[in-house]
């Protein structure tokens, strides 16, 4: 039987303000808890300024947890799916394969947070432990550490002394600069135009309030990159402050498995494969268990053209995570870039089904039923929101030049010169179309003017089916050879 909740007052120095004990227990003497689900957190009254949290928090924890060798944590992004409030979480144990799930909430009430969670053995249908936390933002950090300490003796696991100095690791000992921290690992997964800005705005405050937070100068470099990658800013708007920002985190923490991801990433968009490629083994070496270096370093083979290796790495990555949506939509489009059409669309269909609001989703199967010769389902798929409106207008217009509706194709080439208007469009964009209209001279004059600006869209194109009407000129085998990417590789 539970017990009448108890409550006691910490130390300023503890910086957690008071919580409540709701349920100490530990796992039944029948079985041990090996494994375990962080879900995100509910955002009670919706309070949009505190909304990042929801996934902030939990995402920390489980960052913190999944360095601990007994027990299997399930990453954030197949977590993340289950953000129902009243779910049944037997049901979602099942689905997760799970002993054991954390939950929680939070509230903002003026300047107080108060944040609830409960860590529940799903088997066993009972709470082993509870507690509620009553703080300002600025005990955030500590209540992340407090949160995975206590779920680790709730669960009673064997720590070793690393084991518990891995709990109590800080990137920054600045509540506020984690809080910024957390908000731009919140605005980088949009993965959208001005949700990476935020991201950019987001790591940057962090930095300001603590210039020696190494991941936040990863960060940092990854939304730069990923913003000249999408297209949306140029690319040497952003190298310089992307380098300097990885060369910083690398300074201060040359262990960090995520300051080598930083540098192997830069050195893609610098055409340095060789740097990319040996940064990636590092950082695999460091943290052979990270999802997210898996991930780039699946994308660096696939760059390279080496598909079954690529494709490898992300089905081990769904083995391990096999709901994750970034994965599963990974899987599709290195299929795509293989040339199995056929296993693309069924694992775009999958992932559809894993996320059947995945705007992205539309835009690869469309590219997957132009490649197969089925424009009018394309066109239809690359009409509908996809949240990448100048990737979509570009394939769309390949589309429409491939199915031989020239003056359609000729009008999306309009749009994309009005959208330049607002926003950086990339040289490789315009090409693309020209390309599908058989228009070879237009897509090498825009080619040549994507290689002079080093536009990141050039390293794809070995892979992209988009590129075959115009493989054979003799003008893009020379071009490729002014690669040094494709040189070194």
């Amino acid at each position: 039987m539970i017990g009448p909740p108890k409550t006691m007052t910490l130390s300023a120095s503890d910086r957690l303000g008071r919580f409540e004990i709701l349920a100490p227990e530990g796992p039944s003497e029948s079985g041990s808890i090996d494994s375990l689900a962080v879900l995100p957190f509910v955002n009670v009254g919706g309070d949009e300024d505190t909304k990042y949290l929801s996934d902030g928090i939990p995402a920390s924890v489980i960052d913190r947890l999944s360095q601990l060798s007994a027990l299997r944590v399930v990453p954030r992004s197949t977590a993340f799916h289950f953000r129902e409030p009243d779910q049944d979480l037997s049901d979602v144990g099942r689905q997760l394969n799970v002993n054991a799930i954390l939950t929680g909430e939070i509230r903002a009430r003026g300047e107080t947070l108060v944040i609830r969670v409960e860590l529940v053995d799903v088997g066993a249908d009972r709470q082993l432990w509870g507690e509620r936390f009553t703080g300002t933002l600025d005990d955030i950090l500590a209540t992340e550490e407090r949160i995975a300490t206590r779920v680790s003796e709730s669960l009673r696991i064997e720590l070793s002394g690393e084991d518990r100095a891995r709990l109590a690791r800080r990137g920054t000992s600045s509540p506020a600069a984690h809080r910024q921290y957390l908000e731009g690992r919140y605005h980088r997964e949009t993965i959208i135009g001005n949700g990476l800005r935020q991201a950019v705005e987001s790591y940057s405050e962090a930095i300001e309030e603590d210039p020696g937070f190494a991941l936040a100068y990863c960060g940092l470099s990854e939304a730069l990159l990923i913003l000249a990658d999408r297209g949306w800013e140029p690319l040497e708007n952003v190298l310089p402050q992307a380098r300097n920002a990885v060369e910083k985190a690398l300074a201060l923490d040359d262990s960090l498995a995520e300051a080598h991801a930083s540098m192997a990433l830069l050195g893609e968009y610098e055409w340095d494969s060789v740097t990319a490629e040996r940064e990636y083994r590092r950082a695999l070496e460091l943290d052979p268990n990270s999802i997210d270096v898996r991930h780039q370093w699946a994308w660096f083979l696939a760059m390279a053209g080496r598909f079954d290796e690529a494709i490898t790495v992300v089905r081990t990555s769904l083995e391990i995570d096999p709901l994750s949506r970034r994965a599963n939509r990974t899987l599709a489009v290195f299929l795509y870039s293989a040339g199995l059409y056929g296993n693309a669309l069924q694992q775009v269909l999958h992932a559809q089904e894993l996320d059947p609001d995945g705007e992205i989703l539309h835009l690869y199967k469309g590219q997957v039923l132009a490649a197969q010769g089925s424009y009018d389902e394309a066109i239809a798929e690359l009409k509908r929101p996809s949240g990448e409106e100048s990737i979509r207008l570009r394939h769309l217009g390949w589309t429409y030049a491939r199915a031989g509706k020239v003056g359609a194709a000729h009008a999306l080439l309009g749009e994309l010169h009005e959208l330049s208007q607002e926003i950086y469009v990339t040289p490789g964009f315009f090409a693309m179309v020209h390309a599908g209209l058989g228009d070879n001279d237009r897509a090498f004059e825009w080619l040549e003017k994507g290689l002079a600006e080093r536009d990141p869209n050039l390293l794809y194109l070995k892979q992209e089916p988009e590129w075959d009407p115009i493989r054979d000129d003799p003008r893009f085998d020379e071009l490729i050879s002014r690669i040094p990417y494709f040189i070194e590789n």
